[in-house]
């Protein structure tokens, strides 16, 4: 049972979010807070495996994801979106499989072992900023190219073709580093901040940044010899932008980045859907209201199609909004 699945352990990281300030720590509060929290707990866990995994069932009939369900725990938020009182660090990360569990539980608890970031209740703002414009015209350049497993890296498609997986992780990376460098190195030439081309079409990085990392990363590391960093804390969303490599996989590409509301989707948000085994099969980026741009497989090509609003659909937001 789900009850049994959340430990003690976890329970006492939480319970503190539930203690109204002021109030003495008497032997029944603490009690009745720690059950307040348990079930509270138990909801919020069903919601960060939702957003890793996927719904535990997916319907045959496609119904409408206009509507995130947020997980039920208070916390504020100033202006940028960024909230103040949210673990540093997943929660469940460490938590053991039970048999008594289903198979979609069991599957989210090693999800959850593979610490992707905790998730905030799902986001209800559009990004702006320089990378998601960046972002946009980036995956709109790419819309013709063929679709081949294995082809393309964070510079740009290998042999004009992009597998799957590659497409985002080449948007999201050269978006990233345009926050950096204020010039969107598109392939028809490097869009500054003023709007201007400067006439290059090669697609790099800045050379301090090295374009390999581990499968598991999210976040890019400061430099060619340092270990990747981990997702940013609080404090390092507000500082400087930092250059993301996604995985090279779309089934570890959607542990990355904060949970959107379907209506909320932005240029530049990824969206993940139809998923198999409590794993996505189909990638893409936001580029326009209600459009992305993605690789299909039947098609064979990079195409422009409508945002999905089946219930498996599941968008997140990796770019900084800057």
């Amino acid at each position: 049972m789900l009850g049994k699945i959340v430990g003690m352990s976890i329970l006492l990281k939480l319970a503190f979010l539930a203690i109204p300030a002021g109030c003495v720590l008497g032997g029944v509060l603490v009690l009745s807070s720690i059950t307040g929290v348990q079930a509270n707990t138990s909801a919020d866990l069903v919601y960060q495996c939702d957003t890793v995994i996927g719904p535990e069932t997916t319907s045959s009939t496609a119904r409408t994801a206009t509507t995130t369900t947020t997980a039920p725990r208070t916390a504020s938020s100033d202006d940028d979106g960024v909230e103040e009182d949210v673990p540093t660090e997943n929660p469940y990360a460490g938590m053991t499989t039970e048999s008594e569990n289903s198979a979609w539980m069991n599957r989210c608890i090693q999800a959850m072992n593979s610490a992707p970031p905790y998730q905030r209740p799902a986001l209800q703002t559009r990004t702006v900023g320089f990378g998601a414009a960046c972002a946009r015209e980036l995956a709109l350049a790419q819309v013709g190219v063929k679709v081949q497993d294995g082809a393309g890296s964070p510079t740009g498609p290998t042999g004009d073709a992009f597998g799957p997986g590659a497409l985002p992780r080449y948007v999201i990376y050269q978006a990233s580093t345009a926050e950096l460098t204020r010039q969107c190195m598109t392939p028809s030439g490097a869009s500054t901040t003023s709007g201007t081309t400067n006439g290059s079409t090669a697609a790099q990085a800045p050379a301090q940044y090295s374009a390999t990392g581990p499968d598991k990363s999210c976040y890019q590391p400061r430099s060619a010899t340092t270990t990747a960093d981990p997702p940013p804390t609080t404090s390092a969303r507000r500082a400087a932008p930092h250059v993301v490599l996604l995985p090279e996989t779309i089934a570890k590409q959607v542990y990355c980045g904060q949970r959107v509301d379907v209506p909320y989707a932005a240029p530049g948000d990824v969206v993940f859907w139809k998923f198999d085994d409590n794993t996505p099969t189909r990638v893409g980026i936001v580029v326009n209201t209600g459009e992305l741009v993605t690789a299909d497989p039947v098609q064979g090509r990079i195409v422009r199609q409508s945002i999905p609003t089946d219930d498996d659909t599941r968008i997140k937001r990796i770019l900084q909004a800057r």
